[in-house]
This record gives C-alpha cells, sequence and structure tokens, in this order.
C-alpha cells in the first residue's frame, strides 16, 4: 500500500475539489432524471422547459435540451433582470438554426415558444416559470437554488 493510499494519510481535501465532486454527482443525478423523464415522454407528448436564470449556463443547457429532441420545447423564462432575458432569448434564437454536436438538421427555432406573457422578471418569477414547466432548468445565484427546488418540488 503506498503511503497516500493508508487511511490517515490522505491529502487535505480543498473547497474546489469538493465543489467538483459535488457538480459531478449533481449533473450525473439530473441528467439521470432527464434520460428517465424522456423515455416517459413518448407517450405523454411535449416535455415543457422553463429556465430559472439566464445567464450564460442556463442559456447553454437550454440549447442542449432543446437540441434532444423535436418534442423537447422552451415555454417559459425567468430573471431578476430584463436584459439579460431578452439576451438569452436571443442567444437562443441565434443558435437555432446550428445543427449541434449530434448533427441533428434544422436546429430548434420551432421549439422555442416563450411569448412575452411567459416572460417573467422580478425575484418572484420562478413561481410562474414552474406552473408553466414539465422540467426545469435552474442556474442563477446559489443562494435561490434551495428555495426555487423546493418550490418545484412542492
Amino acid at each position: 500500500m503506498s503511503e497516500h493510499a493508508k487511511p490517515g494519510n490522505r491529502a487535505p481535501s480543498t473547497r474546489r475539489d469538493f465543489l467538483k465532486r459535488t457538480a459531478a454527482v449533481s449533473f450525473a443525478a439530473a441528467s439521470s432524471c432527464g434520460i428517465a423523464r424522456g423515455a416517459f415522454a413518448g407517450a405523454t407528448g411535449t416535455i415543457k422547459v422553463g429556465m430559472i436564470g439566464c445567464g450564460g449556463r442556463c442559456t447553454g443547457a437550454a440549447g442542449q435540451a432543446l437540441r434532444t429532441g423535436r418534442d423537447v420545447k422552451l415555454v417559459a423564462m425567468c430573471d431578476i433582470f430584463e436584459g439579460r432575458l431578452e439576451n438569452s432569448l436571443k442567444a437562443l434564437f441565434r443558435s437555432a438554426g446550428d445543427s449541434g454536436s449530434r448533427g441533428r438538421t434544422g436546429g430548434f427555432r420551432d421549439q422555442i415558444d416563450v411569448p412575452p406573457e411567459r416572460r417573467f422578471v422580478g425575484f418572484d418569477g420562478y413561481k410562474n416559470v414552474i406552473d408553466c414547466s414539465d422540467v426545469l432548468l435552474i442556474a442563477c445565484a446559489s443562494k435561490f437554488h434551495p428555495m426555487y427546488a423546493e418550490a418545484a418540488i412542492r
């Protein structure tokens, strides 16, 4: 047994290591939920996706979700800043024509269905997004995640 493999001789875990491991586990759990939901979606129709937080991370995740299949639609968005929400929507429309890494042609422009009445600005907009959506993408200030997740579960 090497010196590092012996119990008690492990290097101290850093905050960065902890965050990396936690993010990996969270992503794996979220991905598996999406796969399970996707398997069931064929029987129920369209999967309605909502975005809570409209920064680059959530915008990218929404684009990836929309590329998974034609039965996925973006139906609602919220952010505390109107400009960020509008920029996110514009970015999604710009990238909608791209084929993506899976080589799917035609893009996903027709899967973006977020009219002004489903664009919510402010701290309580998440409640409306939850009401409109089957699946939530939450990417915002981490101090709000527990509150949003709890509301979605209820």
